[in-house]
């Protein structure tokens, strides 16, 4: 989600395939890696998409379909212009990774 002001940024979980309900957790790095990413090890369904140092994160629960998560990003001039990649590790009929998702906060 994006936003222009101070406030909590909300992460959706849309699953599809509709799963059993489940956790995740949503881990947000500094980087996306390139390509295709890096194969899950077993029995994780799914590529690991993202790296670096962790920044954050947040863990939340979804029934099947959809779960969401809140956050507070401080209004701190040193996140300004921070890049994040970020991506789900979910349960609910197993463990698979989300895609991904790459941003920046805030701009001049």
């Amino acid at each position: 989600e994006q936003r222009d002001r101070d406030g909590p940024v909300t992460a959706v979980l849309r699953r599809n395939p509709v799963s059993a309900p489940g956790t995740f957790t949503l881990l947000v790095r500094t980087n996306r890696i390139a390509g295709n990413g890096v194969a899950a090890p077993p029995p994780v369904l799914g590529r690991l998409l993202v790296s670096g140092p962790p920044l954050g994160t947040l863990a939340g629960t979804h029934d099947g379909r959809l779960g969401t998560v809140q956050a507070q990003i401080p209004a701190q001039l040193g996140l300004l212009c921070q890049h994040f990649a970020a991506q789900a590790v979910v349960t609910g009929g197993g463990i698979a990774l989300s895609s991904a998702l790459e941003g920046t906060v805030g701009t001049f």
